[in-house]
């Protein structure tokens, strides 16, 4: 398996890049709303699943397409799609750069939480969503005074009402606050799991104890802290593995193990397998969407 391909808006390896893109589409040989190889986005996705049947693989878990599924992807997310025909997608891909002009980055509902990467809608929800979806392509189509503003304040209101319906259950009402602290160790997790390795460290910049924090953690996920934090190395490793050519010693070093044997029998303990035979494993599964 090559190199991951960093894609830009409309799946385009090189070139111009957009900051945005809508359009509801059938998606037979349609590739700027879906690839058939695994990649990365330099762009978040907002997806309708209209109609459609298939998997969907996000950073390797098989998830299956199915009308009214709505997948919301970020840049560093793998993944790529296995569309049967007669599929139909509403698609809305945006920069971060986008958005920032009207809103502030860090305040945007769903892009700075510990959201899923699909939620099913309710019949009537999944029409309302079209409708919003309906209303950016008509926007961009007809590009009249505003439309970028728009378009970025629909977006943003899609952005709302997934992080609404994500937060809807009753319990995560009445646990706010536990779950923002949740949110918040995911974040800080995201950006600094190369440096920050131990509960201890997390606890410290998130201003409460150890013990608090695996308290929070238990309860909200039913892994302890240290077993989330470890999560994400493997996944990150898992990402850097697909590239066949990458050194096992170097993905070690990147990761901050300063031994690789230390680091393949700390992926194996969560993984199950050793890194090499994950790759292999991996490069099995995907080698026909290469070939």
């Amino acid at each position: 398996m090559e190199k991951i391909e960093n894609l830009n808006i409309g799946h385009v390896k090189h070139g111009f890049e957009n900051k945005f893109m809508v359009k509801i589409s059938d998606v037979t040989d349609d590739k700027t709303l879906e690839t058939d190889f695994p990649h990365r986005h330099k762009f978040y996705m907002i997806c309708l699943i209209v109609k459609g049947r298939g998997t969907h693989v996000i950073d390797f878990e098989r998830i299956e397409i199915k009308a009214n599924r709505l997948f919301f992807l970020r840049p560093e997310q793998v993944h790529f799609w296995d569309i049967k025909s007669k599929s139909k997608l509403a698609v809305v891909q945006f920069s971060e750069d986008f958005l920032t002009p009207l809103f502030n980055y860090t305040n945007i509902p769903a892009i700075n939480t510990s959201s899923e990467s699909f939620i099913d809608l309710k019949p009537s929800a999944s029409s309302a969503f079209l409708e919003i979806l309906k209303t950016i392509e008509f926007e961009f189509i007809q590009n009249k005074l505003n439309a970028n503003k728009i378009i970025q304040a629909n977006i943003f209101i899609l952005l709302s009402e997934i992080e609404r319906i994500m937060n809807s259950d009753s319990n995560q009402r009445s646990k706010s606050n536990k779950h923002t602290i949740l949110d918040n160790f995911k974040s800080l997790i995201n950006t600094k799991y190369k440096e920050t390795t131990s509960v201890n460290g997390y606890a410290n910049l998130l201003n409460i104890t150890p013990n608090y924090l695996n308290i929070i953690v238990k309860e909200t996920t039913g892994l302890t802290a240290n077993e989330l934090i470890h999560k994400r190395i493997i996944l990150e490793a898992k990402r850097l593995l697909i590239d066949k050519n990458s050194d096992i010693a170097q993905i070690a070093f990147e990761l901050g193990f300063k031994d690789a044997s230390y680091f393949a029998r700390f992926f194996k303990k969560s993984a199950g397998v050793s890194p090499s035979r994950f790759r292999d494993d991996i490069y099995k599964m995907y080698q026909h969407h290469n070939e």
